[in-house]
This record gives C-alpha cells, sequence and structure tokens, in this order.
C-alpha cells in the first residue's frame, strides 16, 4: 500500500468532514481492512474522541476523460521526454488539466500510438480503477 495514496485518501476524508485540527489529523490512524466486492478499498479510521469507523474509498472511474475532446496532447517536439517512460510527467499533466491527483503508482504503463495515449491504470491502484485513451494533436 503506498503512503502517498493512503495521505491523499486521508486529506479528502478530512476535507470531506471538514476537520481542520492538525493534532486529530496526525493522531488518526488509517488502517487497510479488505478490498469489498465493488474493488472498492475499506479503511478503519481510529481517530481521538470518536468512535472507530469503516471509510470505504470509492474508485474513480476516469473513463469520461475518453470524451473529452479538450485533453489533447500537443504534437511531439524534438525536445519532449519520452512519454512512454515518464509516467510522472503524465500524472502532472492530467492533474493541471483535470484535478485528478494521479501517481505514478497509478500508471501501470502509457502506450503511445499516433492518434492517442492509452494511460492503463494499475490494477492495484487505491484510487481509480479504469483506463482511458487522450487524444493526440
Amino acid at each position: 500500500m503506498s503512503n502517498k495514496a493512503t495521505q491523499l485518501i486521508k486529506k479528502k476524508y478530512f476535507e470531506d468532514l471538514r476537520i481542520t485540527d492538525k493534532d486529530i489529523i496526525a493522531a488518526t490512524q488509517f488502517d487497510l481492512v479488505t478490498v469489498n466486492r465493488r474493488g472498492n478499498n475499506v479503511f478503519q479510521v481510529s481517530r481521538p474522541g470518536s468512535e472507530t469507523v469503516y471509510h470505504e474509498v470509492r474508485k474513480v472511474d476516469l473513463s469520461g476523460l475518453n470524451k473529452l475532446k479538450s485533453l489533447v496532447i500537443p504534437p511531439r517536439k524534438t525536445s519532449d521526454v519520452d512519454i512512454t517512460t515518464n509516467k510522472a510527467l503524465m500524472a502532472d499533466w492530467i492533474y493541471r488539466r483535470t484535478g485528478h491527483e494521479l501517481q505514478e503508482e497509478d500508471i501501470s504503463r502509457l502506450v503511445v500510438d499516433r492518434d492517442n495515449v492509452l494511460v492503463v491504470i494499475s490494477s492495484d491502484s487505491m484510487r481509480f480503477k479504469s483506463s482511458f485513451q487522450l487524444i493526440r494533436s
């Protein structure tokens, strides 16, 4: 389990509950319990002054990005970094354009052809569940 992914899950959990107290946030324990039938991760959350609860992290389906014609990758220049080997670059590009915080660990591989970039999501991604294609210009 990626510590970065767990930290993003924890951050979202506290944002949703509007908890900003840094002491409570620091003292809260997130432990992965299981992956349920829907493929979502279930965490046991132990927070000071509160009962232990279970928190299901629903995986985000990114297949809708296939339809966004505004996601256009500019033509490659000779100085461009090879996108097939740079998952961090692609994750950052997706975040800047969509707000989805992908990490290198979320991406299994990138498959580039003349017209598309297929972003294959890792099967053990904690937060995302589907691969998608971005249209190249």
